[in-house]
């Protein structure tokens, strides 16, 4: 593919475009393979601490989101990275709170469940998505039977067609465009052995998903743009502002969308 500047590249973000223009298997292997090297390079060889314990920095994005690098004396990685079939090669500190040989150390992973999702059905005022998370129903199997017009619970836990539900929902939610959307589906579809998509496909079932969620587009998307509108400032729940300064358009409305709810989720 060809840069704004005439020059040829292969990189990342030219192989996606690809990838939806003529998917097939050349692209998903090349995708993954590009995905292993880097998870290769910058964590299974990553410098544990002299101690023999593996850290890493943490800060914050300007969403309140955390994020995670090397440390200053170039030990550790990115641990945000880290796939679940990585997971086998950290051992939790057997030492940890001077009580040795303790068989009760484990390691522990916490998450928002559907976190930002659960914003965006409150936020929406969509009843169906709120009585869906109360009933501690699977949002993405939910976000599946819109897609291919089948009952959630036929959608098992793992399938494809929930991996679609989900990555349909995050991308409505922040109005992602149809061949945006292609390429985000197909980075991650090549790491699980999914058919790759193009724009066409990811079109039509943003069109579908759209039509079963009608206030997300007339109530959280128009509430974002009129914020945008009037100041180009946004204030969450918890009081913290941002203010952008970009253009209004398309792409400002979608950076108001996901701050808000990355914004809240992190606060």
């Amino acid at each position: 593919q060809y840069t704004k500047d005439g020059k040829v590249t292969c990189g990342e973000n030219a192989l996606l475009t690809l990838s939806t223009k003529q998917p097939g298997d050349i692209f998903a292997k090349t995708i993954k393979i590009r995905g292993d090297r880097t998870l290769y390079s910058n964590n299974i060889i990553s410098k544990c601490d002299s101690d023999g314990l593996i850290r890493c920095g943490w800060g914050f994005t300007e969403t309140g989101r955390y994020t995670s690098y090397k440390c200053a004396f170039g030990t550790g990685s990115n641990l945000q990275n880290i796939t679940s079939a990585m997971r086998s090669m950290f051992i939790p500190d057997a030492t940890f709170n001077g009580t040795p040989d303790n068989d009760y150390e484990i390691l522990l992973e916490g998450d928002g469940r559907q976190a930002e999702a659960m914003y965006v059905g409150w936020a929406s005022g969509d009843e169906k998505l709120i009585n869906a998370f109360l009933n501690n129903e699977d949002v993405h199997k939910l976000s599946a039977s819109f897609v291919f017009g089948v009952p959630p619970e036929s959608i098992k836990k793992g399938s494809v067609e929930r991996f679609v539900g989900k990555r349909i929902r995050h991308s409505g939610n922040y109005d992602v465009q149809a061949q945006t959307c292609a390429e985000a589906y197909n980075k991650d579809a090549s790491g699980y052995g999914y058919s790759l998509v193009n724009a066409k496909i990811t079109k039509g079932w943003l069109k579908k998903f759209h039509e079963h969620n009608p206030c997300l587009k007339n109530v959280y998307h128009k509430e974002t743009q009129q914020m945008l509108t009037r100041n180009k400032t946004i204030e969450t729940e918890f009081g913290r502002r941002i203010v952008f300064f970009d253009r209004l358009g398309v792409k400002l409305n979608m950076a108001g969308y996901a701050f808000r709810a990355q914004a809240f989720v992190g606060d």
